[in-house]
């Protein structure tokens, strides 16, 4: 009648490229003028997943690129996150 809990776990590296908006009114006071800025990101990703469900934890830092990066508040700070996701596709 039920079908059978399937449990996984599984860990991981993220990494990207993007943009932020940097402000001097909000997150980059002493920039003059505002501006977008292309950033890195890095970080790490824990998954616990059960049959098409999967809840986890990731850890990382932002990094933005140039001189901007020194008025940024987020440089070189951690952010955390947690992470639900839905398995749709099974190979």
């Amino acid at each position: 009648m039920f079908s059978k809990l399937i449990a996984s776990f599984s860990t991981g590296l993220i990494t990207g490229l993007g943009a932020a908006q940097l402000k001097a009114a909000t997150n980059a006071p002493g920039l003059k003028p505002d501006r977008q800025s292309g950033m890195f990101t890095y970080g790490a990703v824990i998954l616990v997943g059960f049959n098409n469900i999967n809840i986890g934890y990731a850890i990382g830092k932002d990094n933005v690129f140039g001189s901007a990066g020194q008025y940024w508040v987020y440089q070189h700070k951690t952010w955390q996150g947690i992470i639900l996701s839905l398995d749709v596709l099974k190979f």
